[in-house]
């Protein structure tokens, strides 16, 4: 299953130019490319006290990096689309549910220490895997050239935690 881009070329080359502030300044989009980058997506029950509940969260195959992504109201699409650029899986399904374990406990415990509630997991399962489109840019800025991502669904710039995704899938493309 692939998430398709709502973000067109244009309007992230747009996002990239308008990118306003003092680090940004004097910098030249140089190319634009739309990556695909695989997660697992995982199902995890929880017991509340009251009723059991599901919830889901994403890992992505490159490096690991846990997230919370609503795929339920992306829209999805069956065919793979001929443009865009995918990053290779360096990590099995069994890799990313181990991370999913961990970091879902610890997300679960903030929670439980900010509530203080005692809901904990009873089962975490893999619920299949997908691509996520993320548009990538490359500047100049001087002699030195860089990269920003952005998100093709929302629009929202990448932070630092998704840069190391990226260096991963860039370095092993």
């Amino acid at each position: 299953m692939i998430v398709s881009p709502i973000i067109n070329r244009e309007e992230a080359l747009s996002v990239f130019r308008g990118r306003k502030g003092l680090l940004f300044r004097r910098r030249q989009v140089v190319k634009v490319e739309l990556w695909f980058m695989p997660y697992d997506r995982f199902v995890v029950e929880l017991e509340t006290g009251r009723e059991p509940v599901k919830d889901a969260c994403c890992v992505d195959r490159v490096v690991g990096a846990f997230a919370f992504i609503d795929v339920e109201r992306l829209k999805m699409e069956t065919e793979t689309p001929d443009a865009g650029l995918r990053a290779h899986p360096a990590l099995s399904p069994q890799q990313t549910l181990v991370i999913a374990q961990d970091e879902y406990a610890r997300h679960l415990l903030r929670l439980n220490l900010r509530r203080k509630t005692s809901t904990r997991v009873t089962a975490i399962t893999h619920a299949g895997v997908f691509e996520y489109p993320y548009w990538v840019g490359y500047f100049t800025k001087g002699r030195v050239l860089d990269f920003d991502v952005i998100d093709a669904v929302s629009g929202q710039f990448q932070g630092p935690k998704m840069r190391p995704v990226f260096a991963h899938a860039l370095l092993s493309a």
